[in-house]
């Protein structure tokens, strides 16, 4: 799906970045999101590799940074390409289960690099869903604790 920056963006930007760059950055936001995804820290690491295994049935997911990233698998094909059916449904169903959560990689980095600890006092003011507040409270474990 292409959609066409505002015409302020593009006057803005061009200006800016110069007509080269302004192309080279229009290129890029063309281009698709992978499907990304990430598995709890709730699950042990047996838990994690079964539900692994059974994901590589259906895609080759690449782990980079806190998720796994289908390079081959837009958003857009995982919701309308009838051969990735199968995958969709199954990953709704593990979102469902609390067993992994779509989430873009770049919004994995600030529990990354927070590293949050128990008795840490967090103020999340992040646009709503909320996933980056769910993915501090897993890093933290269930007892509290840090990241391992």
């Amino acid at each position: 799906m292409t959609t066409t920056p505002p015409p302020t963006f593009q006057k803005y930007y061009s200006h800016l970045l110069g007509p080269e760059e302004y192309t080279k950055l229009d290129a890029y936001l063309q281009t698709p999101l992978p499907l990304t995804f990430r598995i709890s820290n709730m699950l042990t690491e047996t838990q994690k590799q079964k539900l692994l295994t059974q994901i590589h049935t259906y895609a080759t997911p690449t782990k980079k940074l806190e998720c796994y990233t289908c390079p081959e698998i837009t958003k857009q094909s995982l919701k309308k390409d009838e051969k990735h059916k199968a995958l969709h449904k199954f990953l709704i169903a593990m979102t469902e289960s609390g067993y992994t959560t779509r989430q873009e990689c770049v919004s994995m980095i600030p529990s990354v690099v927070l590293q949050a600890e128990k008795g840490m006092n967090i103020l999340d003011m992040c646009a709503a869903p909320g996933m980056k507040t769910s993915q501090i409270v897993e890093d933290c474990g269930q007892s509290g604790g840090k990241r391992k």
